[in-house]
């Protein structure tokens, strides 16, 4: 079976590439620097039901990716976490969090209403995540 993508996951992020198996979206909220990580890989609900390399090939990922954005942005703390009680499709994210964000130091899920990124924020963003793509290649 093909892998399809959470039509919420669609919605509410953007593609910015992908390496390996992996997608890397970032999230469309003003508020965050909040990236994705995606396994395409069907059926994945759990960490633990990924295979060993492609659970190793995440961790380093999302480590990578949390380094990058902690010097990009200068965050306080990067939030790394899997939830899925909403949509349950396994999806990693990857929070840069300051102590001046409207959630701190509470967690960023369910606080607050979502505010569409702005276009210089999200060409930002963008730029910060296709740079980070680059350099893993």
């Amino acid at each position: 079976m093909a892998f399809a993508l959470d039509l919420r996951i669609e919605a509410d992020s953007l593609l910015v590439g992908r390496h390996g198996e992996f997608q890397v979206r970032l999230v469309d909220d003003e508020r965050f620097f909040w990236a994705l990580l995606i396994p395409e890989c069907e059926g994945i609900v759990e960490l633990h039901d990924l295979d060993p390399k492609t659970n190793a090939d995440l961790m380093q990922l999302a480590a990578a990716l949390g380094a990058a954005l902690k010097r990009a942005t200068g965050a306080k703390k990067i939030n790394t976490a899997t939830i899925g009680n909403v949509v349950s499709q396994f999806h990693l994210h990857v929070i840069a969090r300051h102590a001046h964000d409207e959630s701190w130091p509470a967690p960023v899920w369910g606080q607050g209403t979502t505010v569409t990124l702005l276009p210089e924020t999200k060409a930002k963003r963008l730029e910060i995540l296709g740079e980070f793509l680059t350099r893993l290649c």
